[in-house]
């Protein structure tokens, strides 16, 4: 794959106010999808990127700015198999219950900037032993 399209996203129509970029490869096609209330989707190009490691805004990235932690499983109710136990302004410490019926469970573990709730960084975090 060629990582060569520049993709912006963005949170208002204006084309100066992107929150995010990523370079993609971006291949022709076809699909359309029709919704109960008469609404259809036609796609015709798909995107294939990167995993990030890091938050962007506006293209920059962010290593300065303080984030508010939380987990939760994958389908977003709170969850009993992993709790964090101490987090600063840029880490976070997540420790799974002791009961063996969680192992290989999935939590989100998600970090939101704390001066812009719209920017935000999940991390899929699968439970298991240490024994």
């Amino acid at each position: 794959m060629f990582y060569n399209i520049l993709i912006k996203i963005y949170s208002s129509p204006d084309p100066n106010s992107y929150i995010k970029s990523i370079y993609a490869d971006v291949q022709p096609y076809l699909k359309s999808m029709m919704f109960e209330d008469g609404f259809e989707i036609n796609i015709t190009k798909r995107v294939f990127c990167d995993i990030e490691n890091s938050i962007n805004i506006h293209g920059n990235e962010i290593f300065d700015k303080s984030v508010a932690w939380s987990i939760r499983n994958q389908d977003g109710t709170s969850t009993p198999y992993a709790s964090t136990t101490a987090s600063t302004g840029n880490s976070a410490t997540v420790k799974a219950a002791s009961s063996s019926a969680y192992l290989n469970k999935y939590v989100v573990l998600k970090a939101t900037l704390s001066d812009d709730s719209t920017v935000f960084k999940e991390f899929n975090i699968q439970i298991k032993s240490l024994l």
